[in-house]
């Protein structure tokens, strides 16, 4: 079971550029919303503080113990952008790190539902974006 587990782990990680923020590219996902409250992070947020679940890919390389609280990506800060076509016009909103998405693919990321507001119609539900790690001066 151990070797299996390992072997599966290893044939579905394999080849994968995780975006941790040592990685400064542009990463293009898929963005949703979710109810907010308690995160991974050990705050509690509304619906409408600009906050970011990212992927638990991402959330649990990072990790250094067990206590996601402590997890270095907690109150890290991402540009999130996207072209909106109803109004014909980029878009842009700084989020901070407060939790993990366990259903996100390794590149999307999950918001507020205010954050969604600003990039795209809630009615969407599910939209296209392009995010960045802001440098830890732009975070402060």
């Amino acid at each position: 079971l151990i070797i299996g587990l390992a072997v599966g782990l290893t044939k579905h990680s394999k080849g994968w550029n995780l975006p941790l923020p040592t990685n400064s590219e542009q990463h293009e996902g898929d963005l949703t919303y979710y109810g907010t409250g308690l995160g991974s992070c050990g705050l509690t947020s509304t619906d409408s503080d600009m906050i970011v679940a990212v992927s638990h890919y991402v959330f649990d390389a990072a990790s250094r113990s067990s206590d996601p609280n402590q997890n270095p990506l907690c109150g890290l800060k991402l540009r999130a952008s996207r072209y909106d076509e109803q109004v014909g016009e980029r878009r842009s909103v700084d989020l901070k790190v407060v939790d993990r998405c366990v259903g996100c693919a390794a590149t999307d990321i999950d918001v507020s539902p205010a954050a969604f507001d600003k990039l795209a119609a809630r009615a969407s539900g599910r939209v296209d974006v392009t995010w960045a790690w802001l440098s830890p001066q732009a975070t402060a």
